[in-house]
């Protein structure tokens, strides 16, 4: 069916501070459907998002199990695609469960001819929104986002023959760069307690591991912002921010 599906993934959202409501929210500016894949949580996260968007038919909201993955690299990659396989159009458009889309995107996007992949720009905000991650460290700044459906969706992984292949799969062959439109990424910017939870999380479904050193240290000093612990490259930012987001940003002072 000729049309734009988003789609997200997420668990524990209120647990682990995701702005998924936004991301949602955000994505139906633009797209004829939204599905979310929400995987067993233990904080309401699915009755949550359930209530809030009761009313909108847009919204496709899509229970799943909980694999609690360890040392998994592909875990992720994995989830993203099954949830995709539950989209009802023929393009999609993904975003992690911490991004907002730019509401400029969509003009270009909808325009976009049949078979388009198209990488955008993602700005990683850290410690507010006046600073991004400065290109080549952490996050990338540069996501395949937007495809055809039928097409594998990739993140961020880096395809060198060690824990992916080292062949690029098609999204990212096709992919044409259009930084000029915006993903938000507001991940830094959660709540302290949450952030440290989320990276525990992340850790160890990854690597198996579930403490970051720094913020081991970090969390000694709860008066000093945990960022003053990591030794991040970042540079300004001047806007302009979606309206969208300034409400959540204000709660974590991170205006």
């Amino acid at each position: 069916m000729s049309g734009i599906s988003g789609y997200t993934m997420v668990r524990n959202a209120r647990e682990l501070d995701y702005p998924v409501d936004l991301t949602i929210r955000s994505l139906l500016v633009g797209c004829d459907e939204v599905v979310v894949g929400v995987a067993e949580s233990t904080d309401g996260t699915l009755e949550w998002l359930r209530d809030l968007f009761s009313g909108e038919p847009r919204v496709v909201i899509v229970p799943q199990p909980w694999s609690d993955p360890v040392a998994d690299p592909g875990w992720w990659v994995r989830w993203i695609n099954e949830t995709r396989s539950h989209l009802s159009y023929d393009v999609q458009f993904m975003l992690d469960a911490d991004e907002v889309s730019d509401p400029t995107v969509w003009t270009t996007l909808r325009a976009e001819p049949a078979g388009s992949v198209v990488t955008l720009k993602r700005l990683n905000y850290w410690r507010n929104r006046r600073t991004i991650v400065r290109t080549g460290h952490c996050c990338s700044d540069k996501v395949v986002r937007f495809a055809p459906a039928a097409l594998h969706m990739t993140s961020d992984e880096i395809y060198d023959g060690v824990h992916f292949p080292a062949d690029m799969p098609e999204i990212r062959k096709r992919a044409r760069e259009r930084l000029n439109l915006r993903i938000h990424h507001l991940g830094f910017l959660r709540k302290r307690d949450a952030l440290f939870r989320k990276v525990e999380v992340c850790l160890r479904a990854w690597w198996g591991s579930s403490q970051d050193t720094r913020l081991v240290e970090a969390a000694k000093s709860p008066d000093r912002h945990w960022s003053e612990f990591i030794d991040q490259p970042v540079e300004p930012f001047n806007g302009p921010w979606p309206e969208l987001i300034v409400p959540w940003l204000r709660e974590r002072n991170a205006l």
